[in-house]
C-alpha cells in the first residue's frame, strides 16, 4: 500500500492519505478520520470523508515497512557498512531510496541486513533542513 503525506494549507500539519488531484501550487488529498482511521477508497461514497489542499512542494509518496510509515523528504539516521549516516529519503528512479546507498522497496530481510534494523526517521526536510547542513526557516 502506497499513501501521500503533505503540509496543509491552512494550519501548517502534516496529512496523510491518497494524493487525488494536483493543481497550480497546491494539491488535495484525502483519507482520515478525524480519530486517525485510514478512509478505504471503497467506502468514500458511504462515509463522511476528509479532504486537505496542501502545500505542493511537500506532498511526498509513502511506504510502510514493518508497521512504520517512512515518506519521501523524511530524514532518517541509520547504520549501512558500519558507518553512521544520515541521509533524505527521495524518490527515485521509480522507487524510494534513502540517499543514494539503498532502495527502501528491497525485501524486509535485504531492508534489516543493509541497516541492521537501525533506521529512525529523525526529521524532514521541510521542517528541519539543518539535520543535512540546510538553515531552517524559522532561524532566518
Amino acid at each position: 500500500m502506497v499513501k501521500f503525506r503533505g503540509k496543509r494549507v491552512d494550519n501548517e500539519k502534516w496529512f496523510e492519505g491518497d494524493l487525488v488531484r494536483c493543481s497550480g501550487k497546491h494539491a488535495y488529498i484525502i483519507g482520515y478520520f478525524e480519530k486517525g482511521e485510514y478512509l478505504p477508497k471503497e467506502d468514500l461514497c458511504a462515509c463522511k470523508c476528509v479532504v486537505h489542499k496542501v502545500k505542493l512542494e511537500t506532498v511526498g509518496m509513502g511506504i510502510e515497512i514493518d508497521g512504520k510509515w517512512y515518506f519521501e523528504g523524511d530524514v532518517c539516521s541509520f547504520v549501512f557498512d558500519g558507518n553512521n549516516r544520515i541521509e533524505s529519503i527521495a524518490f527515485v528512479n521509480g522507487s524510494l531510496c534513502l540517499g543514494c546507498c539503498m532502495s527502501l522497496r528491497q525485501s524486509q530481510i535485504d531492508y534489516h541486513k543493509e541497516t541492521k534494523g537501525s533506521l529512525e526517521i529523525i526529521g524532514n526536510i521541510w521542517d528541519n533542513p539543518e539535520l543535512l547542513g540546510g538553515q531552517n526557516e524559522q532561524e532566518n
